[in-house]
């Protein structure tokens, strides 16, 4: 599917497109290196974490079941490093397994995405979008990258 196709979709459905009209061709997605093994077992957004990084009560997304992707593995990789509930899933991690939790960020295609279950999340009002999928993607189609 072209990028503009993809954009006509999401306009027709009602989601919200960026002002530029440009849907990345790469988004981002970082998670602890714990979950690795239920990600590639569930596909990301499969299985809902123990441990949420995020409050989204009183949000549109706090009953949706999906995922939050960056237009930056650098950005992908900050939210997540900025969540006091990060850093407590890191002090158990590190007392469990005597060892340190990392961050691995993955890339996904939007080529790879259903694109009429992605939208702007609306909770960032930062000048770089971030995005939310609202579905499952498989394992096979994310590359883990380096930050």
């Amino acid at each position: 599917m072209k990028i503009n196709e993809a954009k006509s979709i999401l306009e027709t459905a009602g989601y919200l497109v960026e002002e530029t009209g440009d849907i990345p061709a790469v988004l981002y997605h970082a998670t602890p290196s714990c979950y690795v093994n239920s990600i590639k077992k569930f596909g990301l957004g499969g299985k809902r974490p123990h441990k949420q990084f995020w409050d989204y009560e009183g949000t549109e997304y706090e009953s949706k079941f999906g995922v939050f992707l960056a237009n930056d593995e650098n950005v992908a990789y900050d939210f997540l490093e900025g969540s006091d509930s990060y850093w407590d899933l890191a002090e158990e991690y590190e007392a469990k397994y005597d060892k340190e939790l990392e961050i691995i960020v993955f890339a996904i295609n939007t080529s790879d995405l259903d694109l009429s279950k992605l939208t702007i999340d609306t909770n960032n009002d930062s000048e770089d979008p971030t995005y939310f999928y609202d579905g499952v993607i498989p394992y096979t189609v994310m590359k883990k990258v380096n930050v």
